[in-house]
């Protein structure tokens, strides 16, 4: 095997990145920061070896991932670049550094995996976004609806009944804690001068919240710096996490992260920032969510009760004068119609 050999099967670019999804970034960061020679096959997830993008093409070995999704596929390459010798990230890390990859790498992919599942598949706007980008021009009408539904479905029931707000407040509080690692880095990288493979599953989801407009505003603020979002009032109702998801951001570190590995690794210009209309989003996408309902006091509760019974009272009403009421005069009214019409033919019997 030669590494002309390697194919790596992947999304289009979109919105100025080289391809539209995290995973796809995922698998492809891998391959450029090992410096491995590879060609690129962009397609639809139907041309490929495995069924779903990315996939890679070692010349005797298409690596599958036992898990389900995309990420778990972008794991699978590069675990499987690793095995075969094309391209270890991880080989020149010491043991302390290993450990701290594994507790960071489950991090990304219990907090970020999540995140980004949620925003591409669950939210309305970032699903919209996601299947014209992805469907919209490959396939023809109804399979450009039927298709990306039927995957949603699917990826729902992956990810079960995750709460928006959970979901992107996880992912917030690792973003802060990966800043904080970056900026205690000697290098560009999180262990320094060289890459490693956590790069890879990094950089995946940082330049996808960062340019895609599949992310949900709150992820994209959180990596290239907060924007202001909410009125002042408004913000003072909010919680510490919800007012640092919302304010002005303090996390330059990992916009320059991102931009450096595409401009360094992929030869990318910057993608202009995406045209963000916030009324279209969920609060939770925002980062705001549904303030709890205050427990009922005593005053609303006799009142519910009191409406209770009023609507009771009435249904009865109602119910009595049609049972009674209605049928009754009608029965009358038709037997008196009935005698006026026999006293009518009984006269004329007469004449």
């Amino acid at each position: 095997m030669t590494e002309r050999n390697i194919v790596l099967y992947k999304w289009p670019g979109h919105a100025g990145l080289p391809s539209l999804t995290a995973a796809s970034l995922q698998a492809e960061a891998a391959l450029r920061l090992a410096k491995v020679q590879f060609f690129c096959q962009e397609c639809s997830s139907s041309s490929t070896p495995t069924g779903v993008i990315p996939a890679l093409d070692l010349g005797s070995e298409v690596p599958a991932a036992s898990e389900a999704g995309d990420l778990a596929a972008a794991r699978a390459i590069i675990a499987a670049l690793a095995a075969s010798g094309a391209g270890d990230l991880d080989a020149w890390l010491a043991p302390p550094q290993r450990a701290e990859l594994l507790a960071f790498a489950t991090l990304l992919q219990a907090k970020l995996d999540t995140a980004t599942h949620y925003t591409t598949w669950i939210e309305k706007r970032g699903f919209g976004e996601f299947r014209k980008a992805a469907y919209g021009s490959q396939l023809p009408f109804p399979l450009s609806y039927i298709v990306p539904w039927s995957q949603r479905n699917e990826m729902a029931k992956l990810l079960g009944a995750i709460d928006g707000f959970k979901a992107y407040q996880g992912a917030v509080e690792v973003l802060s804690a990966v800043a904080d690692r970056l900026r205690a880095s000697p290098g560009r990288f999180f262990f320094g001068d060289r890459p490693s493979s956590l790069d890879a599953l990094l950089f995946g989801h940082l330049a996808f919240y960062r340019h895609s407009p599949v992310a949900a505003p709150v992820l994209r603020d959180k990596v290239g710096g907060l924007v202001q979002r909410w009125p002042a009032a408004k913000l003072l109702a909010c919680t510490s996490i919800q007012r640092d998801m919302a304010c002005v951001g303090r996390l330059p570190v990992l916009a320059s992260y991102v931009d450096g590995i595409l401009e360094d690794f992929f030869a990318t210009a910057m993608p202009p920032p995406p045209m963000d209309d916030a009324g279209s989003w969920s609060d939770a996408a925002q980062g705001a969510s549904s303030a709890p309902k205050p427990p009922p006091t005593v005053e609303d509760v006799r009142m519910w009760r009191g409406s209770q019974y009023w609507l009771a009272g009435a249904a009865a009403a109602v119910g009595g004068y049609v049972l009674l009421g209605g049928h009754y005069f009608s029965i009358t009214t038709l037997e008196d119609d009935e005698g006026e019409g026999m006293d009518d033919d009984d006269d004329d019997d007469v004449q």
